[in-house]
């Protein structure tokens, strides 16, 4: 697997875990936010992302890497695409791309990524018949973009973000994870308070 598929990808491939492209990112938003770069999450969301792919473009997948790749191909269609340019991380790292098996969240920081971007879908889409569900698709906006209107069609924030369960960006989005459990335990335990228990 770690052949085949990006180094991004932390889904089933030996060696790598969930936990490393959630740092990457924390780190990443931390970074932007203290220098106050361009820059914008835009978690994808694909609707049925499963149950949508075409048969005839899986098996050519499958022919070629003889294995079932699925997403990897919308990754590697970013990763080869000139326009959509790769953020770069002080450690040396290019990233265009996050993955966590079909979650996908494209790290854009230059307005042009995003034409490229939107083509590379499209391209993507058509090929495969897989479909955004643009309700769930979410952008957040950081540093100097706050605020400023983008060129693709996302539902976007200023604030934070939730993205594999995780929240990111301004204010305090460990608090927001914090707050979700403690709301989750005390209804919980309000639901037990219900019930007419010995």
């Amino acid at each position: 697997m770690p052949d085949l598929v990006g180094s991004f990808q932390t889904c089933a491939v030996r060696g790598h875990s969930i936990q490393q492209n959630l740092w990457l990112m924390r780190d990443l938003v931390e970074y932007v936010m203290d220098r106050d770069l361009p820059c914008a999450l835009v978690s994808l969301d694909q609707e049925k992302a499963f149950d949508m792919v075409d048969h005839g473009f899986l098996f050519k997948i499958l022919k070629k890497f003889c294995l079932n790749p699925f997403s990897e191909s919308l990754a590697r269609a970013f990763q080869v695409e000139p326009l959509f340019r790769p953020f770069h991380i002080p450690s040396g790292a290019k990233v265009k791309c996050l993955q966590y098996a079909d979650d996908v969240t494209c790290v854009v920081s230059d307005l042009a990524s995003f034409r490229a971007l939107t083509g590379t879908l499209s391209t993507f889409q058509g090929a495969t018949g897989a479909r955004l569900n643009p309700t769930k698709t979410k952008g957040l906006r950081l540093g100097k973009w706050r605020s400023k209107q983008l060129p693709f069609a996302s539902s976007w924030v200023d604030d934070a973000i939730k993205i594999n369960g995780i929240w990111f960006g301004y204010g305090s989005p460990e608090s927001l994870a914090w707050n979700e459990k403690v709301d989750l335990v005390e209804a919980r335990l309000k639901d037990f308070g219900d019930h007419n228990i010995t």
